[in-house]
Parts: C-alpha cells; sequence; structure tokens
C-alpha cells in the first residue's frame, strides 16, 4: 500500500514517529478522519500534489527551479487556505533522480509543517523514486495488499469519495511505468466488492499510446470504463495541468510541485473537492506559468 503519514501525539518532528496509525491486511487500507477531528458531516477537501522531485540538498535546482523551496511554497499555501483540508496527498515523483536515502530524508523534513498541523500525508511512489530506500527512510517493511506482489495500493475513504491509490513504479529512474496483472486484478476485486460511492484512482504515470507513459493503460481503462464509480483517473508524471474526457470518465493530470517541462505550465496544486453531484478543482500556483492561478474547474459525475 501507499505510505500514510499521519499525525502523533509525540514529537512532531520526529522522523521516527512519522509513520503511524498503518493499518495493512486484506485488499486495501482505510483511514477514518472524523476521528482526526475533521468535520464528520462535511465533505473536507484534500490538497492534491505530483512530481516533488526533492534531493537531498535542499539547495538543488534543477531546470531553474529550487525543488525545496517550491515545494515549501505550496506546504505554506495549503496550511494558509481559510478551511480545514482532510489531507495531503502527493501522486509519485516525490525524489529527483533515482530515489536515494537522503532525497527521502529531505521530504519528510519539508513535510513537518503538515504533521504540526495535524494533517494526514498520503504518499505514492513514481518512476524517480526507490521503494527499498523509501522504507529504509521511514522506518518501515514493505507494505503490501494481498495479491498484489511488491506493489504499493491504498485506500482513503471519506466523505463523498473514495481515493484508490495505485503504483506504476517498475523500477527506479526507469521512465515508463506498469500497474501488472496482479495489481489491476486487485483494482477489479475492490470496486467490485466495495461501496459505490464516486471512487477516484490514483496512478503516477499519464495514460498514453507512448514509451514514457502507463504501458498498460489500455487494461486499467478497461477495468474502469465499465464500473461506474469510477468517476476519475488522476495522474503526474507529465509535469503538465489539463484534463480529458473520455465517455464521462474525467481524466486529470496534476501539475508538478518541482519544476515545468515547458514554460506554458503552471507550477503547484490542487484543491479537490467532492460533493454529490461531482468534483470542484482549484488550481493553486506556486511558480512557472500563473495566468491559470486560481482557476476553478467543476466535473460532474458520470452516472
Amino acid at each position: 500500500m501507499p505510505i500514510h503519514l499521519l499525525p502523533t501525539d509525540d514529537d512532531p518532528t520526529s522522523r521516527r514517529a512519522f509513520l503511524t496509525r498503518v493499518v495493512a491486511g486484506g485488499a486495501a487500507l482505510s483511514i477514518t478522519f472524523a476521528k482526526q477531528g475533521l468535520g464528520v458531516g462535511s465533505s473536507p477537501w484534500f490538497a492534491w500534489m505530483a512530481d516533488t522531485h526533492i534531493a537531498a540538498d535542499a539547495s538543488a535546482k534543477s531546470r531553474g527551479q529550487v525543488m525545496a523551496e517550491n515545494l515549501k511554497a505550496a506546504i505554506a499555501d495549503v496550511l494558509a487556505q481559510a478551511d480545514r483540508p482532510a489531507g495531503v496527498l502527493i501522486d509519485g515523483d516525490l525524489a529527483l533522480n533515482d530515489g536515494q536515502v537522503g532525497d527521502y530524508r529531505t521530504l519528510i523534513d519539508l513535510l513537518a509543517p503538515l504533521r504540526e498541523a495535524q494533517l494526514p500525508i498520503h504518499l505514492t511512489l513514481g518512476n524517480h523514486d526507490d521503494r527499498d530506500h523509501f522504507r529504509e527512510v521511514l522506518k518501515t517493511d514493505a507494505l503490501t495488499a494481498k495479491d498484489v506482489s511488491d506493489k504499493h495500493v491504498g485506500l482513503v475513504d471519506h466523505g463523498a469519495m473514495r481515493l484508490l491509490l495505485l503504483d506504476s513504479l517498475q523500477r527506479p529512474n526507469y521512465t515508463p511505468g506498469k500497474l501488472g496483472e496482479d495489481q489491476i486484478a486487485w483494482l477489479g476485486r475492490v470496486l467490485d466488492s466495495g461501496p459505490t460511492k464516486p471512487t477516484v484512482l490514483f496512478v503516477h504515470h499519464n495514460l498514453a499510446a507512448d514509451g514514457s507513459a502507463l504501458t498498460d493503460h489500455s487494461a486499467l481503462l478497461a477495468l474502469a470504463q465499465p464500473r461506474r464509480q469510477v468517476k476519475a483517473i488522476v495522474y503526474g508524471h507529465t509535469h503538465r495541468w489539463e484534463r480529458e474526457d473520455r465517455e464521462g470518465l474525467h481524466l486529470l493530470n496534476l501539475p508538478a510541485v518541482a519544476y515545468p517541462f515547458a514554460n506554458d505550465q503552471p507550477l503547484g496544486w490542487v484543491r479537490a473537492q467532492a460533493n454529490a453531484e461531482g468534483l470542484v478543482l482549484r488550481l493553486h500556483c506556486v511558480g512557472g506559468d500563473r495566468k491559470k492561478d486560481r482557476e476553478q474547474i467543476t466535473l460532474k459525475w458520470r452516472s
């Protein structure tokens, strides 16, 4: 399952105390946010990010950007919002190149303000990550769902939607992604056995027919399309802010936090809040091309 960093009752900056209350077993992971003081009767929003590309050296630059400073700015913006989020989700490529131990140590240090604010943090892995190094830094063994090999998969269930987190990492610093037959089969079982509330799938790689994307994207779409509770698939990887509609199934590409690949792309995070009819998204820019800063998009759930 993906790593879920939750607030603790002890030293809020302790790295060893960072990973707590992780529940493993069966097909997925479930967290009850109401126990963390969030509005039970409301539909709290989530902060969605991708592609932080943090290096061990917090002053490191790539493509003219200091990645750690951009993440600091995004976190500060999340914490400056008038209302409290249900949590923060970072969808892969946490590390700069190949997921070194020092990269994850620096990432954890940078995430400390979110923990101090008692916010859960949900992390998935991308093609620039390394599972073994990640586990080493977080002092945890492999956390996998039954029948999904070594992949990290999980479920965040709250309010008006469920978030299903997938793992498309093949090996560190190898660009294409793949879910694999075991993970796709697991996803089908979870969707068919679970509630029918609106569900959003997260995978790091984009869904395209090219050598750098999710190589088994057709299998994922074939599974998701007929299961009408799946309302959207969210991904990162391309460092672009864009969306697509495929017969009512929304595909959402999150912008990068670290650096853009193109001059016309923003850097930042997305505020996502679900309701009975759909999902309201608002882009928050911290760098790059800011012309779409605070752009709001409403995605209607398909029936």
